[in-house]
């Protein structure tokens, strides 16, 4: 393990916190990296060259004996029996040595333990990108992929279902209470807030997995219970994503969109699953309140995703013709309510204020301009899916 001068520079001062003696942290090389006395950091200290050829200590009895040395003593601190730095105390054998022998001691915990944390941290990212890997690529050796799974501790035969979380870009209050202009920049800061804290509040932290897929979006592979039905399993995760979503919002300051897929079997079907996920959180992204929305429930949606952009582009003005209509907001607003009152008159008039015959009015106005009638039902429905990719595009733009 080569100590950097970041984290050697933390153990000088909490040391010095405690011993209140002139302290130093030489590489493994020699070199000083770290020091209370921040000037000599880059100096070669040559009696901690000697220690770490004899892997003993050291004491200079004068500022002479040692090139870059002052009166001390120099402890190895050693890592898995093996010499990965020096630390130095100035003063006199009888002023330093039994402190001395403290701070070699207190040293070496906080070496090994910033070793634990980089262990740690190392498994946490291959983790992160095992779950990558499985969310998006083909598994050729599903063996092979298992194996490596178990020996991240992660069983990738337990039955699961994905849910994708994301961070809603246009209402990210966390930037502004920060301070921070660049908005990506406080996505990423917001999402690794959210997967450092987040194992603790799933339902079943020691087998639900979660890892980023992209600056704003996060997923979690949650553990179903074996026995439950669909419908059981679409409760217990309905609970659970609440409950998560809820406290995301709370902690980050921000609104969460949230979209979960269905459960299939197979390491395939968490893919499957994911795709089903990304699909739910780009329509609950276009809902004011960023409900938590099931794949399951989606109808229309489930066409309209894969449609590009410009082919819905092309179907508004093929059917509705905006650009020719003296009120285009009007009609959207007309057929908007028409529809979802179920084609009820006098409930369209209540709703929008106007009366009955003004509703018949604006409905033969909208078949005249756009040659759809909509009180017919192949023609409502042309203008229904026109009317709904036009509201998605508006809240693209915004």
């Amino acid at each position: 393990m080569l100590l950097n001068s970041h984290h050697a520079q933390k153990i000088v001062e909490d040391m010095y916190d405690i011993a209140n003696y002139n302290l130093l942290f030489t590489n493994n090389k020699g070199v000083i990296i770290a020091s209370v006395d921040k000037s000599r950091i880059g100096d070669l200290h040559e009696a901690a060259l000697e220690v770490l050829r004899t892997k003993k200590k050291v004491i200079a009895r004068s500022s002479s004996q040692y090139k870059g040395t002052k009166e001390g003593i120099s402890y190895p601190i050693s890592l898995n029996n093996k010499v990965v730095g020096v630390i130095g105390i100035t003063g006199t054998e009888e002023e330093v040595g039994k402190i001395g022998e403290l701070v070699k001691r207190m040293a070496e915990m906080l070496v090994k333990e910033l070793h634990l944390e980089r262990q740690l941290e190392r498994e946490h990212v291959a983790r992160q990108s095992f779950i990558q890997e499985w969310l998006l690529h083909r598994q050729n050796d599903e063996h092979a992929f298992m194996s490596r799974g178990y020996l991240l501790g992660i069983d990738v035969t337990l039955p699961r279902v994905v849910g994708v979380f994301e961070v809603r870009k246009n209402d990210s209050r966390e930037g502004v209470r920060r301070g921070v202009q660049n908005e990506e920049l406080t996505l990423q800061k917001l999402k690794n807030e959210m997967l450092r804290n987040i194992k603790n509040q799933l339902p079943n932290p020691e087998l639900d997995l979660t890892a980023p897929v992209s600056n704003s979006k996060c997923v979690t592979l949650f553990t179903v219970p074996a026995h439950m039905d669909e419908k059981q399993a679409k409760e217990y995760i309905s609970v659970s994503v609440m409950s998560l979503k809820h406290w995301l919002e709370t902690q980050l300051g921000c609104r969460i969109a949230g979209g979960i897929g269905g459960y299939y079997e197979g390491i395939e079907g968490v893919k499957q699953s994911y795709t089903e996920g990304e699909k739910a959180v780009y329509f609950s992204g276009k809902q004011t309140n960023y409900p938590v929305m099931f794949y399951q429930d989606l109808r229309l949606e489930r066409l309209i995703y894969d449609l590009p952009i410009a082919s819905r582009q092309d179907y508004i003005r093929g059917i509705l013709k905006l650009e020719t209509l003296p009120d285009p907001e009007q009609v959207i607003e007309t057929l908007d309510c028409l529809f979802k009152c179920n084609h009820s008159i006098n409930e369209v008039a209540a709703r929008l204020h106007i009366h009955k015959n003004t509703v018949q009015y604006r409905l033969n106005k909208i078949r005249e301009l756009t040659g759809f009638d909509p009180r017919q039902f192949e023609d409502a429905a042309a203008l229904y899916l026109a009317v709904f990719l036009y509201s998605l595009e508006q809240k693209d733009t915004q």
